[in-house]
């Protein structure tokens, strides 16, 4: 797991890396908050991420009440945003607090469920927990995702080709 782990965490750092380093107006998308947030999470700089998943929540407020009164599909993106800055604050429950983790296992999974059946979405969702989470301690939600990708054409998943079921 240290290895997906450290792969992962490349990856969201790149990416953080790559928004920071952007021009300022990427500075006032959540995304960035988002990133900032996994980044604490991972450093074990808890009230870090909490005062990140804030602020991007706030940037987030504004993009996902001009996008809703648009489009379902418009916002779906961001919804998909929403739910990833709620699940770093789980995360750092599931760190903190032991006891909770079955609790939070089972939430992870119900509502992926409820998330429509993109790949891409459920991924990122995936590598989120994988902070937390081994494969082996998620098997029902690998087993669905793999079904997932299957039904939509991809024998390979490339942002989790690096993940093995151990």
């Amino acid at each position: 797991m240290a290895e997906a782990t450290s792969q992962l965490t490349c990856g969201f750092a790149a990416n953080t890396a790559l928004v920071c380093g952007a021009e300022s107006s990427l500075e006032c998308s959540y995304t960035t908050g988002l990133y900032r947030a996994i980044l604490a999470l991972y450093k074990e700089q808890y009230a870090l991420a909490q005062v990140e998943v804030d602020r991007a929540r706030d940037l987030l407020d504004t993009e996902l009440t001009a996008m809703a009164s648009e489009s379902y599909n418009r916002a779906y993106p961001d919804l998909v945003g929403a739910q990833m800055l709620s699940e770093v604050e789980e995360l750092v429950q599931y760190k903190l607090r032991p006891e909770r983790r079955p609790i939070l296992r089972a939430a992870w999974h119900r509502r992926l469920l409820g998330c429509q059946a993109n790949p891409e979405d459920w991924a990122e969702l995936i590598q989120l927990r994988s902070l937390v989470l081994r494969p082996s301690e998620n098997t029902k939600t690998w087993l669905r995702y793999a079904g997932l990708c299957r039904k939509s054409g991809r024998l390979v998943d490339t942002q989790l080709r690096n993940f093995s079921l151990r």
